[in-house]
């Protein structure tokens, strides 16, 4: 065996992902924001996402296509409209950066905590969603942080939002 077969060998064993399984995460992300989309447009709640087409934005090394074995995560970030909000940018620290809601977005005024825009009703809101989706109704969907994390049955890996 040579040098160059070697190495293509290994990585191919080792550090590449099955294209089949590739495939059918990516197929799994799109169906997911898909519903995402659909469901909060018929919620009462409604929280408005950013657009149509832009309000999802695929992160992470799988979006990035630099995931290598095993496939243990599909990030994704759902993107919902400001409605006119505003952040305090000019605050000295990061932890004290708040977004706040004008009075002219009710929906998303309800969702304000008590530093303007709480970063959890809007996950717990996301979490309603998921719950409402029936292929999701026995998945694990827990908060971590700033973050969803959806565990499937069907798959060995999670998506988080």
């Amino acid at each position: 065996m040579t040098v160059d077969s070697w190495f293509s060998n290994y990585v191919s064993e080792n550090i590449n992902i099955d294209s089949e399984k590739s495939t059918g995460a990516r197929n799994s992300r799109n169906w997911l924001t898909s519903n995402i989309k659909y469901l909060s447009q018929k919620s009462e709640e409604n929280l408005e996402l950013f657009s149509d087409s832009e309000f999802s934005l695929k992160m992470g090394s799988f979006a990035r296509k630099t995931q290598i074995r095993p496939l243990d995560d599909v990030d994704q970030m759902i993107i919902f409209s400001a409605k006119g909000s505003t952040a305090n940018l000019d605050a000295s620290q990061w932890n004290q950066v708040f977004i706040n809601v004008p009075d002219s977005a009710p929906e998303l005024k309800k969702m304000d905590g008590e530093y303007g825009l709480s970063s959890i009703k809007v996950l717990n809101y996301l979490k309603q969603l998921l719950n409402g989706i029936s292929q999701y109704q026995s998945a694990d969907i827990k908060r971590s942080k700033q973050a969803l994390r959806l565990e499937l049955s069907s798959y060995d890996y999670t998506v988080a939002l």
